[in-house]
This record gives structure tokens, C-alpha cells and sequence, in this order.
């Protein structure tokens, strides 16, 4: 997965540039994993837990790092008035 800086930089130019809007394309909520060093320093403790009574189809992926809703998290800060959007 893209690194979350890398991502945040990108939008804080578009956001500078007065875009209203970010899709985040290619994301799959399960999926995301930033593995980079720094994300794995940053978020050494997230990982993730299915809620209980629900199972998944997919491949857990166990270890530090940055998850979707960390990435989102980060983007959200950027422009309170930014709409997000992921497919």
C-alpha cells in the first residue's frame, strides 16, 4: 500500500489548490496496510480485530502499521470542509 505521507502530501497541494473533494481510488477497507518503517513506528499497536459474532473471507494482515482507517483519519484532518470519498 502507498505509504500515508506520501498521500497526505498530495492532498495538501490539492487541497491549497481549492478541491472540495478526494476520492481514494483502488482502497479496500480490509486491505490497506501501510508497512513502511515510519508507518510501523507511528502505528506499532494498530492491528486488526474482527468484530465479534462476524467472520471475513479475506486474509488477515498481522503485523505494525497503518490501516484504512488510519489513512482516513489522516486525510480527514487535512480540510475539515474536504468530502472524502473510496472505492
Amino acid at each position: 500500500s502507498r505509504p500515508i505521507p506520501s498521500i497526505v502530501q498530495e492532498i495538501q497541494g490539492l487541497a491549497a489548490q481549492g478541491v472540495k473533494e478526494v476520492l481514494l481510488l483502488g482502497q479496500n477497507v480490509n486491505s490497506y496496510h501501510d508497512k513502511s518503517l515510519d508507518s510501523q513506528k507511528a502505528y506499532s499497536t494498530t492491528s486488526y480485530r474482527s468484530t465479534a459474532g462476524f467472520s471475513n473471507l479475506f486474509r488477515a494482515r498481522d503485523g505494525a502499521g497503518a490501516r484504512f482507517a488510519d489513512l482516513l483519519r489522516e486525510v480527514s484532518q487535512i480540510d475539515p470542509e474536504m468530502r472524502i470519498r473510496f472505492t
